[in-house]
């Protein structure tokens, strides 16, 4: 997973959200992002379009810029894309698809990340 972190944070601004106590810092890929919010820092967690605002502005990007990779459909996926932000499903468990959630990119491993993040990039 770090090589792709590292090749995608030579291209683009890399930021960390998490509800829980996810560390970059303790697994050593700190380095490859610019940011990090976790809900203790924001004050509000996810699906609360506050974390998602505060990385938007430390990125210094408008909503239609960014991408937004989230393993949760409810907290991750359906708020950003209220947003206006583009989403991929980071489905490494290969749950089932919801058939009252559209989803637009899914990576089911993270070597698909890469090829999702391409798409987008040229779309926009």
């Amino acid at each position: 997973m770090e090589d792709v972190l590292e090749r995608l944070s030579a291209r683009f601004t890399l930021g960390a959200l998490t509800n829980g106590n996810a560390s970059i810092e303790r697994v050593g890929i700190k380095h490859l992002f610019a940011f990090f919010f976790s809900a203790e820092t924001v004050e509000r967690g996810k699906p609360h379009p506050d974390m998602f605002l505060a990385a938007l502005e430390s990125a210094r990007v408008r909503p239609a810029e960014a991408i937004h990779i989230g393993d949760s459909l409810p907290l991750d996926i359906a708020p950003a894309e209220a947003l206006g932000m583009h989403t991929i499903w980071a489905n490494f468990g290969c749950q089932d698809r919801p058939l009252d959630q559209a989803v637009k990119y899914e990576a089911r491993q993270v070597a698909d990340l890469e090829p999702c993040i391409e798409k987008i990039v040229r779309r926009r």
